[in-house]
């Protein structure tokens, strides 16, 4: 089972906020693969979410460090996603 940890932040902007879920996992190879198919079958729901801004996926396939990154428009709005 690869290792997930959570980290939650917001950026205040001179027009607003914009906040952020990042999600970092570490495992093997193979795990990251699998993490990988699941985030692609996911993200298509995610962006029809009220609120989603987009997001990024970061892989470091030698150390098995995955960060997943999505961008909401409202604290609330992240919670709910």
């Amino acid at each position: 089972m690869p290792e997930r940890t959570g980290f939650v932040f917001a950026t205040a902007e001179t027009s607003g906020c914009m906040f952020a879920r990042i999600e970092a996992f570490e495992t093997t190879s193979e795990g990251l693969d699998e993490i990988l198919g699941a985030l692609q079958r996911s993200v298509g729901i995610v962006r029809t979410l009220p609120g989603n801004m987009g997001g990024y996926v970061l892989v470091n396939r030698e150390s098995g460090q995955l960060l997943n990154v999505t961008f909401w428009q409202t604290d609330e709005e992240r919670e709910a996603a």
